[in-house]
């Protein structure tokens, strides 16, 4: 069985980023990694997620902001639960700027 293809959303707005990982803590996911250096929040964070199998990958710094990496299973569990569509999606196997699919 093969894993669901990954999918990368960039420049998502800062607030929007930070809701998002609120959402999922509510809905069940738990930390699995926290960033912790003396530039967190302010250049850099990076926070990954954790739900049985599933990953979701937060990436932000202060020049591109939010960047989530996760499975398009996931993905779409997030934008249905939150009742938002993020454009800029692409595979993650896919070069930068370039949508998914059907996106």
């Amino acid at each position: 069985m093969s894993s669901p293809e990954m999918i990368i959303v960039e420049d998502i707005k800062t607030e929007l980023w930070n809701d998002i990982i609120s959402h999922c803590k509510s809905a069940g996911w738990e930390v699995s990694l926290d960033y912790n250096g003396t530039d967190k929040g302010i250049d850099y964070d990076y926070v990954i997620l954790k739900k049985g199998n599933e990953k979701i990958h937060f990436t932000w710094d202060n020049w591109f902001e939010g960047i989530i990496t996760c499975s398009d299973p996931v993905l779409t569990e997030i934008e249905t639960g939150m009742k938002i569509s993020l454009p800029g999606k692409r595979s993650a196997d896919g070069p930068p700027g370039e949508s998914s699919p059907g996106q």
